[in-house]
């Protein structure tokens, strides 16, 4: 047998990092997604129980990865055990063909899974080819939505409303942050089941902040900064950013960020676990007022990810933004849960 699977180690670090990087995304720029310095101990520092695999030829050398990280989600106002399959880059110069959807899908994980779901960049149609196609051997792949990454340029607002508490939150918040999620999240499938802020690797409850009103949470959200372990880097503009890029005033002009230099990492946080109590329009429009602020303090852009369902949706489509499209999958043969409303952490993507 010329190709084996086999379970990733840490030496396999480098080889799996530099096939990360000769693949960018395609579109008006060209996007890095990276994982430095060492892909394997990103995937296993996120979530401790993630299975990464790699595929090698008969000399050793890697010719595909693929991450299966497990997710504690709500389905239907349930909690459910989602493998998420991510990382999956194939070296830039192998067309030979081999079955590995095949030894992908025969692979033991870990943690036994209800299901197993991905995301897509739309634009990736050669990604969405492949997996999309039926096979006898494997489980299909059940579309469940489009979710759109939102990168916003903060603005310095004008609190205009004053009846509510605009606050950072601290150690003695924890518990009432937990349960106000728990409650307000589990309406939406795909909202994360948790029992601590400790399950987000590299978030701290310091980075939650509380729009409150006689002491009752009333909005939350968090500002998740996470290039320590896995970074976005644009490697070049195409069409009509290449010309903005050339005018380094022209998107400030707009309203919209300043394009990054090619290169270089971006450092920006994403504003995560943005709930509000019933669903509040009137609340995620104030907490957003008070976060722009505490962003545009340190940072020039944000993201937020979001899918149509969302009432948070419109109100970002509303604001000048970059923004991306990626298409969630559900891996499941027959009978697929019916997602009405869909929430996606983009953090944890």
């Amino acid at each position: 047998m010329n190709y084996r699977m086999v379970a990733a180690t840490e030496q396999d670090g480098a080889e799996m990092l530099d096939i990360i990087e000769t693949l960018p995304s395609k579109g008006l720029f060209e996007l890095l997604y990276t994982r430095r310095p060492n892909p394997f101990l990103s995937h296993m520092a996120e979530f401790k129980d993630t299975d990464v695999y790699v595929i090698k030829d008969k000399n050793d050398k890697i010719i595909l990865q693929v991450a299966c990280s497990p997710h504690s989600l709500y389905i239907n106002g349930h909690p459910a055990k989602l493998g998420y399959i991510n990382g999956v880059k194939k070296r830039v110069d192998f067309n030979e063909k081999i079955n590995w959807l095949e030894m992908i899908c025969n692979t033991k994980t870990k943690v036994e899974y209800d299901y197993h779901y991905c995301s897509i960049l739309q634009a990736n149609k050669h990604a969405q080819q492949v997996f999309e196609k039926k096979r006898t051997y494997m489980t299909d792949m059940h579309y469940i939505c489009n979710y759109t990454t939102f990168i916003v340029k903060p603005k310095k607002r004008k609190i205009m409303d004053n009846s509510y508490i605009f606050r950072r939150a601290n150690k003695s918040d924890e518990s009432a942050i937990i349960d106000f999620l728990s409650r307000e999240g589990q309406g939406y499938d795909l909202f994360p089941y948790f029992d601590s802020i400790s399950d987000f690797h590299g978030l701290y409850i310091e980075d939650f902040y509380l729009l409150e009103k006689e002491g009752v949470i009333l909005c939350t959200c968090a500002l998740w900064e996470q290039a320590s372990y896995k970074q976005y880097i644009v490697k070049q503009y195409n069409s009509i950013l290449k010309l903005a890029s050339k005018i380094p005033y022209l998107p400030k002009i707009l309203g919209y960020i300043s394009l990054p230099e090619p290169g270089k990492i971006l450092r920006f946080p994403i504003l995560t676990l943005f709930m509000a109590k019933n669903d509040d329009e009137k609340y995620y429009k104030a907490m957003l007022s008070h976060i722009e602020n505490v962003v545009y303090e340190s940072y020039g852009m944000f993201l937020i990810g979001l899918t149509e369902s969302s009432n948070k949706y419109q109100i970002f489509l509303k604001k000048k933004s970059l923004r991306f499209i990626s298409r969630l999958y559900l891996f499941i043969s027959e009978n697929p849960p019916v997602f009405k409303k869909v929430h996606v952490e983009c953090g944890m993507l």
